[in-house]
């Protein structure tokens, strides 16, 4: 869901190979910019203070309403 997509511009992200990393988690994003930060695994809503500002979600679903 993207309310202010600016189809008028195209940004483009992608990894810098040069620093030979490895991946640690691999799956589906709701964006399409690279972030990083804490991973903060959410199975239950009940959990969810414990997802602090700058965390990454890692969750099965989330639903907007």
């Amino acid at each position: 869901m993207q309310s202010q997509r600016n189809v008028q511009f195209l940004e483009e992200y992608v990894f810098d190979n040069n620093n030979k990393r490895k991946e640690v988690v691999v799956g589906l994003s709701v964006g399409n910019k690279i972030g990083k930060g804490k991973a903060s695994v959410i199975k239950d809503i009940k959990d969810i203070a414990k997802f602090k500002k700058g965390d990454v979600l890692i969750t099965h679903m989330t639903d907007p309403d």
